[in-house]
């Protein structure tokens, strides 16, 4: 059985690259706070679905340093370097992901 996941990667500054047809995501730093070797971020990603049919992707979101997310709007894996969410965006709908992380350097 062929594996219909799509992937979309989503940097640590917001930005969001990889192509799925039908697929528009975009990415909002929403907060950014910064002290000693800690910083915290929050941002927002937005996934909309035009197409007439369900997607299930799998959203990447690099994180450097020893990072940990405080928040987030979904379940998540960590892989070493990644954060990944695996979400289902509805037919004509769209889905919103919201994380706060922090980093420590």
């Amino acid at each position: 059985m062929k594996d219909e996941r799509s992937s979309l990667k989503a940097g640590p500054s917001g930005g969001i690259y990889g192509i799925v047809f039908g697929i528009i995501p975009s990415s909002v730093l929403v907060e950014a706070s910064e002290g000693g070797r800690c910083e915290r971020v929050s941002y927002k990603i937005e996934i909309n679905n035009s197409k007439s049919e369900a997607q299930d992707l799998t959203v990447v979101e690099h994180l450097y340093g020893d990072w940990k997310i405080l928040e987030s709007s979904d379940k998540y894996r960590r892989l070493m370097l990644l954060q990944l969410n695996s979400v289902t965006v509805p037919a004509k709908g769209t889905i919103t992901i919201t994380d706060t992380a922090e980093n420590r350097f």
